[in-house]
């Protein structure tokens, strides 16, 4: 369809394609909350049929798409178990449970973010403990009603975080950095008027 618009244009004309993200090939399905159960982190009080609100206080962690992990700390959530002290061993718990991850020999994991590493301000004490980058072709979903780790499904492609483009195709000569920013991005398209 691009070629074809492409194709269309006069060379007066301009043409911008711009992507948020970039696509590839989706192996799995991963229900990280269906792991946090199976590895004993995540306590539920009824299953299947469950919420949120059914966490049990014995949980230690639980996560929310996309990829976000909170600790069930007694200082954020009212049925929370964990005390300020015992913090930093459940993450390290957490970090290694993730890195062991494994699909038919393949790692999911491919790198676990602390908070402190990715957030800034006032509000980080809403921010999620960790964050969880997956390897190439793994699509990680929170669905806390999962009743298995993996699933394959009809969709065969999944957003990829780090592969945003524009393409610029002008008569009037623009300059665009090798490697632009969000700021040269609103340059460029002031230029187009």
């Amino acid at each position: 369809a691009i070629g074809e618009i492409a194709g269309r244009i006069q060379p007066e004309d301009s043409l911008i394609i711009l992507s948020d993200h970039g696509f590839e090939r989706m192996k799995k399905t991963i229900y990280i909350n269906y792991y946090l159960r199976k590895t004993g982190f995540l306590k539920l009080k009824k299953t299947p049929e469950t919420s949120y609100n059914d966490i049990d206080e014995q949980t230690r962690a639980f996560t929310l798409e996309p990829n976000r992990i909170y600790l069930n700390t007694a200082t954020n959530y009212p049925r929370g178990s964990i005390k300020e002290k015992d913090r930093e061993a459940v993450i390290g718990d957490l970090i290694d449970a993730f890195n062991a991850l494994e699909v038919e020999g393949e790692k999911v994991i491919n790198q676990v973010y602390r908070k402190e590493e990715i957030y800034r301000g006032p509000l980080i004490d809403r921010a999620p403990d960790l964050v969880l980058i997956s390897n190439t072709g793994f699509d990680l979903k929170a669905r806390l009603q999962a009743e298995t780790l993996t699933e394959t499904t009809i969709f065969t492609g999944k957003h990829t975080r780090d592969d945003a483009f524009l393409v610029v195709k002008s008569p009037d000569a623009c300059y665009v950095p090798e490697n632009p920013s969000v700021f040269d991005v609103f340059g460029i398209l002031e230029s187009f008027g």
